[in-house]
């Protein structure tokens, strides 16, 4: 706490009785706040009070933030004002994250106080105390996991004590091996417990795409808790759902998160899962998710999670991209196809790379650097020719193949076919 780490090795204790003084002050006021805090009917002074009342905690020790203060933000989460809930989740979220130290007593304070309370709001009626809820529940996770790796430690320091004092190694033995499979168990309850919370959040029918774009934000810390194989069994399908929305912003926000848990859950369920998703998005009716798309294979690309055959099949699709009328997508097939340069040798770019771009340059290509490929290029499609290549492709493909003929038609245009504005390339 505050008041354990307030020396200041000057060998004496005069330093410190200013300090305790303070914080023992700080303990008195807190008293008069958190009576006011069921009793303040003002919206405005109620969100003023209980921030107050976070800052004062964070200046005391963690036993009076856990056993004082936070009972009362927890009870906060059933006020009748939602900005109030949604403040409370905040605060909660923020106070346990400052905590380092456990009371004996506290050691089941998030399993079996703090996230049955929070986990109620993932049904929340409000939006925003929904919103509210996604956006803490990474940092929440990963706070309980914390306490309860220190009540882990609490309890092998007592056996060891309490062996040293018997001296008996044997029991010491028997009674850690009993501790860890407790640790096991009660970790294995806790990723139960945030994953239901994730499957509301996601699945719920009154969660709007608000909630489930803040979860988004937050998947890489999620990941982490979860661990690789619940990321792989539940949050990553879970993730991919959220594709089938007819929200374009969270199709996008999808591919603007989904990096990290790819990291994170290695290559096999990168190729298997994730990478078809992004590759389809590249044909998708709104330009932003082609863009989060392209971000989304260049981030990939560059911590090196894909084969180099993999990398040159993607490069075969994005490739058209490179010549689309709009300035974003293009921008973002140059990111992906520079992204590319440290994979292959200068031959294995001449060989095979150059190969799959010849059809929309203008002029030799020197090296994928971003101004030798961006000078290369052909001149960008026009809108007109872009949009009468895709009704082609719609009218002339078939409802299987519609993705493939769509890319087709739109590569063979901007390559200078049919009806199109633009000559003959020098590749």
């Amino acid at each position: 706490g505050a008041v354990a780490g307030a020396g200041t090795g000057g060998g004496g204790h005069a330093p410190l009785e200013p300090v305790l003084a303070a914080a023992s002050s700080l303990v008195i006021a807190i008293a008069p706040a958190t009576a006011c805090v069921r009793n303040v009917r003002s919206p405005s002074l109620l969100l003023r009070l209980l921030r107050t009342l976070l800052r004062l905690a964070l200046s005391c020790a963690d036993a009076v933030r856990t056993q004082r203060v936070l009972p009362y933000f927890v009870v906060s989460l059933s006020n009748t004002l939602p900005s109030v809930r949604a403040e409370a989740l905040h605060l909660i979220a923020e106070l346990l994250a400052s905590v380092s130290t456990l009371q004996p007593s506290d050691t089941r304070l998030m399993p079996d106080y703090v996230l049955p309370a929070v986990s109620r709001c993932a049904t929340d009626p409000e939006p925003l105390v929904r919103c509210a809820l996604a956006a803490r529940l990474g940092l929440l996770a990963t706070t309980a996991q914390r306490f309860l790796e220190t009540a882990q430690w609490m309890r092998t320091v007592s056996l060891s004590r309490e062996s040293g004092a018997r001296g008996t190694a044997d029991g010491l033995d028997a009674a850690a091996a009993t501790t860890l499979r407790s640790f096991d168990t009660e970790l294995a309850a806790l990723h139960e417990q945030v994953s239901h919370v994730i499957v509301a959040l996601l699945t719920d029918a009154a969660s709007t795409p608000a909630v489930k774009r803040q979860l988004l934000f937050d998947t890489t810390q999620l990941a982490l808790f979860l661990r690789r194989q619940n990321t792989n069994d539940m949050l990553l399908p879970l993730l991919i759902t959220l594709l089938n929305d007819r929200e374009p912003s969270l199709r996008a926000a999808f591919f603007e998160s989904v990096g990290g848990v790819c990291a994170f859950v290695g290559r096999a369920s990168l190729q298997a899962f994730v990478l078809p998703c992004v590759m389809q998005a590249l044909s998708d009716v709104d330009e932003m998710v082609v863009c989060a798309a392209l971000d989304s294979l260049s981030r990939l690309a560059e911590v090196g999670l894909q084969p180099r055959a993999s990398l040159l099949e993607v490069c075969e699709k994005v490739a058209p991209l490179l010549c689309h009328p709009n300035a974003w997508v293009r921008y973002g097939a140059l990111g992906f196809v520079s992204r590319l340069e440290p994979h292959f040798s200068a031959a294995e770019v001449y060989t095979a790379v150059r190969p799959l771009l010849r059809p929309f340059l203008s002029q030799p290509l020197l090296s994928l650097s971003a101004p030798s490929l961006s000078a290369a290029l052909r001149e960008p499609a026009s809108r007109l020719g872009y949009d009468r290549a895709l009704a082609s492709a719609a009218e002339a493909a078939d409802p299987p193949g519609g993705e493939r003929e769509r890319s087709a038609s739109f590569g063979a245009y901007a390559v200078g076919g049919v009806d199109s504005p633009l000559g003959d390339g020098a590749g």
